[in-house]
């Protein structure tokens, strides 16, 4: 629920973007437990961490990665091996993150941008569902 939310959004040393706030509200992560990791995609390769996780990761890797993970982003899809699509709250881009080499990469200036993109390659075919039903690229 939205007081949910608010509480756990207030742990943060700086405010949740509007857009992703929306888009927890919208729907709290990817529901596990009822499919395999391929098959729960948000986009290839990529789950929608439900905000406790995402709380959780940021936390994670201010800690283990203080000299390469910035204080102002929120990871809020992953892979299953520390990969991140994250917001960098301070400028609203969203970035890809890489913990092998701390490869950061803007990929869309703001969260409309990432899912009008996603809606398109969807609608074009781009992204589909393989033969095993894994969402594919």
């Amino acid at each position: 629920s939205h007081t949910i939310l608010m509480n756990l959004a207030c742990q943060f040393t700086f405010a949740i973007p509007q857009a992703i706030f929306e888009l927890y509200l919208w729907r709290d992560g990817t529901k596990r437990g009822i499919a395999s990791f391929n098959e729960m995609c948000f986009i290839p390769d990529y789950y929608f961490m439900p905000f406790y996780e995402s709380a959780y990761n940021y936390h994670i890797n201010c800690e283990l990665y203080p000299g390469s993970w910035n204080h102002n982003w929120f990871p809020f899809l992953s892979t299953c091996d520390g990969q991140y699509y994250l917001i960098n709250c301070s400028n609203d881009n969203i970035c890809s993150y890489n913990h092998i080499d701390s490869k950061i990469l803007i990929v869309y200036d703001n969260l409309y941008d990432m899912l009008s993109s996603v809606v398109v390659k969807f609608n074009s075919g781009i992204y589909h569902l393989n033969d095993c039903h894994e969402l594919v690229e």
